[in-house]
């Protein structure tokens, strides 16, 4: 009986948000030596991407069914920045992050209305706050305090040495059948808007910030490649673009 190619009953398919097909496919083979040599074709335009195999245990010479993934991508507008748009997922992530306190925006003014002094002055690393507020320093209404104290009031930053930073990550997963030139190359540029984002997107108010593109991951998925990827916003100010280059978005003035 020549059953070497016949696709067994129970082959299963899905579609990932991103538009990436993956079809698994059960194969009869008679022998041992059909096991890597089944199934080898591309099935439905999706390519292998793994393989496993269980033995059937009836005779000397047994039988296997081969299980075949393949994977890869639904017709797709090749000219679209981001491919398919309706495989196309854009999202907005929020997460904190601690960050050493010399690194703040407001950092001059937090000097001058806390106090402190360099640990190591000729490196000047480790911002140490006394234990009491200088002289004529800022109420402990904050820095926006309006009254004045004198010495020997408590520093509520004494032992502080770093600050919470709240990050906005945006972020666009899509799958192409050929890998952008631009994901690797704009990597570290400005953006004054996300590129090609949803309209709501560009129209939130993100003050003076502007956005910065991140690394991508890029991971082949049959003959189509899925890719994400991402924009930091700065935190307070905008990066400035004589550190880092326009992404041709424009930046702030």
């Amino acid at each position: 009986m020549s059953t070497a190619k016949l696709i067994v009953e129970g082959a299963t398919g899905s579609k990932s948000k991103e538009g990436v097909i993956q079809w698994v496919i059960p194969y009869y083979v008679s022998s041992r030596t059909e096991v890597l040599s089944v199934g080898t074709e591309n099935y439905e335009g999706c390519q292998e991407v793994s393989r496993s195999w269980s033995c059937n245990n009836d005779g000397t010479d047994p039988s296997y069914i081969v299980t075949i993934t393949y994977e890869g991508g639904s017709q797709q507008s090749e000219g679209a920045t981001y491919g398919d748009e309706e495989s196309t997922i854009w999202s907005l992530d929020f997460e904190m992050a601690e960050e050493p306190i010399e690194a703040h925006w407001n950092f001059e003014e937090i000097k001058k209305t806390f106090g402190g002094k360099w640990a190591d002055p000729e490196n000047e690393e480790d911002w140490v706050f006394p234990k009491e507020l200088p002289a004529g320093s800022k109420s402990s209404s904050g820095l926006g305090g309006k009254g004045k104290v004198g010495a020997g009031n408590k520093n509520p930053m004494k032992g502080v040495k770093t600050y919470i930073v709240m990050n906005c990550i945006a972020s666009v997963s899509y799958t192409k059948k050929t890998l952008p030139k631009t994901v690797v190359s704009n990597i570290g540029k400005l953006y004054r808007e996300l590129p090609d984002a949803p309209a709501q997107f560009n129209s939130l108010d993100k003050g003076k910030r502007n956005w910065m593109k991140m690394p991508p991951q890029i991971t082949k998925r049959g003959n189509v490649w899925q890719i994400s990827e991402s924009w930091k916003l700065s935190e307070y100010y905008e990066w400035p673009k004589e550190v880092y280059p326009d992404g041709n978005a424009g930046n702030l003035t």
